[in-house]
């Protein structure tokens, strides 16, 4: 590869310094890296940004060497790429969000409406706590570089002139956080067989840690589900589970009764002769609709023979 090809793989002119080429390779590697690139075209085009970097940073005898050229490719890391300073993270502690639902909800599932705060990227520092000053270049006009496009990839190359040197100076939105408090309102799906202090996973919808390249990253939240008891009623695996006591008598002889459900009461019918500890089932009243409720019958028994003889 000729070092004018390999200029312009990388979007830089010959006379980019040594810094301004490694600053543009680390750019270009960043955006194509297969770990972080997953277009089919990505390897090919990491591979080709490697050696024109390579071919520019190659010492050669009739010139001086600014510096020594980058190892393979394969000893490119992502640490390489996103040195700690831009991987800072702001908040170590997950965001831990509650929400309150009754049994039946549980049961048969339910959406909440989640209002909460979190810290989120300042947009006036671009999450880094310090903004540049104009730097009162004419050619960038204080910006510090260009950008511009090619083949549909985005370039940035360091002013030439100013060297791309700012000031930088406190941000004051974010008081040199980096991020600043917003109000954030979700609505949440809570599916139904969810037990009391179940931990749900809000993706990306916790606090801002960090960006790589153009894209901010966000922890997960976790919401922490608080399910109310009911005095009649349990879950075990996806049925609803509940006691009915009968007499002797109405075991015995059959009946009908009413039961509390997570829908409506509903009457049933106990069949005559009907044994202690027999289950009778509500299909389609258990989890989503889909499981049952069972209910267990207690059969109570007179305290002396002779009542007992009378039922009979």
């Amino acid at each position: 590869m000729q070092k004018s090809e390999a200029y312009s793989i990388l979007g830089i002119s010959p006379d980019s310094s040594p810094e301004e080429a490694k600053k543009q390779y680390r750019k270009l590697m960043k955006q194509f890296h297969p770990d972080l690139n997953k277009d089919a075209d990505a390897e090919r085009k990491s591979k080709e940004i490697n050696e024109a970097y390579q071919v520019i940073s190659s010492p050669e005898p009739e010139e001086n060497s600014f510096f020594p050229g980058f190892h393979g490719f394969s000893t490119i890391s992502l640490e390489d790429l996103f040195p700690f300073n831009q991987q800072k993270t702001y908040f170590n502690s997950p965001l831990i969000l509650e929400s309150n639902i009754t049994f039946a909800e549980s049961v048969l599932g339910s959406t909440r409406e989640l209002k909460y705060s979190r810290q989120t990227k300042c947009t006036s520092c671009e999450g880094q706590g310090t903004v540049s000053d104009n730097n009162s270049c004419a050619k960038c006009h204080g910006k510090g570089k260009f950008v511009s496009s090619q083949n549909g990839s985005v370039f940035i190359q360091t002013c030439p002139a100013c060297h791309g040197k700012t000031k930088k100076s406190p941000c004051q939105p974010c008081n040199k956080k980096g991020t600043v408090t917003s109000e954030v309102s979700i609505k949440v799906n809570i599916p139904g067989g969810v037990k009391d202090s179940n931990i749900l996973n809000l993706r990306s919808m916790g606090h801002y840690i960090g960006s790589f390249g153009s894209t901010d990253q966000y922890a997960d939240a976790h919401l922490r589900i608080h399910v109310a008891a009911d005095d009649e009623l349990s879950l075990v695996d996806n049925q609803v589970v509940s006691n009915l006591t009968l007499s002797l008598k109405e075991a015995l002889m059959g009946c009908q009764k009413t039961v509390k459900t997570v829908l409506e009461p509903q009457n049933i019918v106990i069949p005559p002769r009907s044994k202690h500890k027999e289950e009778i089932s509500i299909p389609n009243f258990g989890v989503n609709k889909q499981g049952s409720h069972k209910i267990i019958l207690n059969v109570t028994y007179p305290d002396n023979v002779d009542s007992l003889l009378g039922v009979l």
